[in-house]
């Protein structure tokens, strides 16, 4: 997806800096589906498939967080009333101090005094064993 709309972006300038022509065959003519990549959409390209691991994992884990936001949990303050709730963001984190910075952010009224307490019990009794940030606290 992300490549499409580069490319598209990559057309429409390209065809916004292009020399004017009257001649709709003429070679100035820009076709956005069959025109190459360019040197800087490459570049750009290769940039995203390079992309450390840390870096999708904390996407995957600040989304899940920004799901979790989007439900009705301002109200709450403590860990215990959203333990199904956080299952999701458990699975996405790859470890406790990542969990733990984006809970911070996401939920800053809730306690988080006893953090790997309560994300060790929830690995325990989830199918979240598996999961990176259970293996952690695991051992």
């Amino acid at each position: 997806m992300r490549y499409l709309l580069t490319l598209l972006l990559a057309g429409a300038l390209a065809a916004c800096t292009g020399t004017a022509t009257s001649d709709p065959t003429s070679d100035a003519s820009l076709d956005l589906f069959s025109a190459a990549p360019s040197a800087a959409m490459s570049e750009d390209m290769d940039a995203s498939h390079d992309m450390s691991s840390d870096d999708a994992t904390a996407m995957d884990c600040e989304g899940a967080f920004d799901d979790l936001a989007a439900e009705d949990v301002d109200s709450i303050t403590d860990l215990a009333s959203l333990t199904d709730e956080l299952d999701d963001t458990i699975e996405a984190c790859e470890s406790v101090d990542e969990w733990t910075s984006q809970a911070e952010q996401a939920m800053p009224d809730v306690d988080l005094t006893d953090v790997e307490t309560f994300l060790a019990a929830r690995c325990e009794e989830s199918t979240l064993v598996d999961s990176s940030l259970c293996e952690e606290i695991a051992s």
